[in-house]
């Protein structure tokens, strides 16, 4: 449900659609990120793969690789968690508004 947003002077004025529009756009974002945690947690290199006098870098960048996995879950979790809680906010703003709309409709009768 999109409308036209109504503006008035010293009010904050939130367009339920949009919002819930922002709210789908981020949750594919975290999708995405989903799928580069499991991406990079499926690089298996290592201090093997690096080779006999490189064991020590190879080490680094396998620990490195560890942390930017887990930076990366925690930043889908992030955006999934902003996601839920626009989603559930525009939905509280429809009930909201929808029930001001019908208690105003019995005063104007």
């Amino acid at each position: 449900m999109t409308t036209t947003p109504q503006t008035a002077t010293g009010s904050v004025v939130v367009d339920p659609g949009a919002l819930q529009a922002m709210a789908g756009k981020l949750r594919l974002s975290a999708a995405t990120i989903g799928n580069n945690v499991k991406a990079v947690t499926k690089n298996d290199f290592g201090p093997d793969q690096a080779g006999r006098e490189y064991r020590t870098q190879g080490t680094d960048i396998h620990d490195g690789l560890v942390r930017v996995a887990k930076w990366l879950a925690n930043w889908q979790q992030a955006a999934e968690g902003t996601a839920d809680a626009m989603g559930q906010s525009a939905v509280s703003y429809m009930i909201t508004d929808d029930a001001r709309a019908t208690e105003l409709a019995r005063f104007t009768k």
